[in-house]
């Protein structure tokens, strides 16, 4: 992101959140639920 011109003083917070927001609950180990939640401040 910051390649494509996204400043790095915008990023407030980047986390995994497969383990509490799982996407697929009836499995765990979906690839759907291996994300990651990125919050930019504007």
């Amino acid at each position: 992101m910051i390649v494509n011109g996204i400043e790095e003083p915008r990023f407030d917070r980047i986390e995994g959140v497969a383990d509490r927001e799982l996407l697929v609950r009836d499995d765990p180990t979906d690839p759907r639920n291996r994300r990651i939640s990125i919050l930019l401040l504007d």
